[in-house]
């Protein structure tokens, strides 16, 4: 492998340890029902240019782990809306009224 070779192909190991991190960090907020707080929008390294060939199915394997966090994400935050309607349903201990609140359903 030429020397330029070497570096695009550990430039693009580094960017999927990366990518794979924080992956491995959000995977682990969702499991505790967080919502990660710090998203990011990420862009092809324009300075190694295309990934080698060698490295698409880590590629791919990462991309198909992203599409499911995405919808574990998109279901925790139908979760997190659907408890927040909820609380916001109790009336304000202001209103004078009772307050029960149904836990079980």
């Amino acid at each position: 492998m030429s020397p330029d070779a070497y570096a695009i192909h550990k430039g693009w190991v580094d960017v999927l340890d990366s990518m794979e991190a924080d992956l491995e960090t959000d995977r682990m907020l969702i499991e505790q029902s967080v919502v990660p707080s710090n998203p990011t929008t990420w862009e092809p390294p324009q300075h190694l240019g295309p990934i080698p060939i060698e490295l698409r199915p880590r590629a791919a394997d990462l991309l198909a782990r992203l599409v499911t966090m995405t919808e574990k994400l998109t279901e925790l935050r139908d979760t997190t809306g659907q408890q927040l309607n909820a609380v916001r349903s109790i009336p304000s201990v202001r209103s004078g009224a009772s307050v029960y609140l149904d836990v079980a359903g």
